[in-house]
């Protein structure tokens, strides 16, 4: 299989824009660059005038990278069906199940109709608001990792010695 392919950088353009000052043909530069002789030929159409200017070039890619339309696998028909579904009171949990239950073709995980949520700014519909979890600070398993677990729980080994005395009495019972 081929090389995965790589967007040009500005600096390769400017050397583009340096071979063709030079006369390079674009299977000669695409040798010089590493690169395939189709995409220096697609980067010299994209000129207008037979002049390949570097700067220009790639600030057309950014606005057309920019403006490109994202694949969403929400489309138009699954938002309405949605929505409505969120006014109900049901979860994305359970918008999920349902669809996929009912075998939808174009069936959503849970994860991206909270996405959809999101972008769409729906947070509003969601019949429970989750709050966002913080991380502890110098807590672990419930102890102060600042007092040691010990130290800050004493009381939690309190019970602990009757219970291995009962063990070691029932032991010995078994075994004599």
């Amino acid at each position: 299989m081929g090389n995965q392919y790589k967007q040009l950088t500005i600096k390769e353009r400017y050397q583009i824009e340096a071979f063709c000052t030079l006369g390079f043909s674009a299977r000669k530069m695409a040798t010089e660059l590493g690169r395939s002789n189709k995409t220096i030929s697609r980067e010299l159409a994209l000129c207008p005038d037979d002049k390949y200017c570097a700067e220009m070039s790639h600030q057309q890619v950014h606005l057309r990278r920019r403006d490109a339309a994202k694949y969403h696998k929400c489309s138009a028909i699954l938002k309405e069906v949605i929505r409505p579904l969120l006014v109900l009171g049901l979860s994305p949990e359970q918008i999920a199940g349902r669809m996929n239950i009912e075998t939808v073709s174009n069936y959503l995980s849970c994860n991206t109709i909270y996405t959809l949520v999101k972008r769409e700014q729906w947070q509003h519909l969601l019949a429970r608001k989750v709050k966002s979890c913080k991380k502890r600070k110098l807590v672990e398993g419930g102890c102060n990792l600042i007092t040691g677990p010990l130290k800050a729980r004493p009381f939690l080994f309190a019970w602990l010695a009757p219970v291995l005395q009962l063990a070691r009495l029932s032991i010995a019972m078994f075994v004599s």
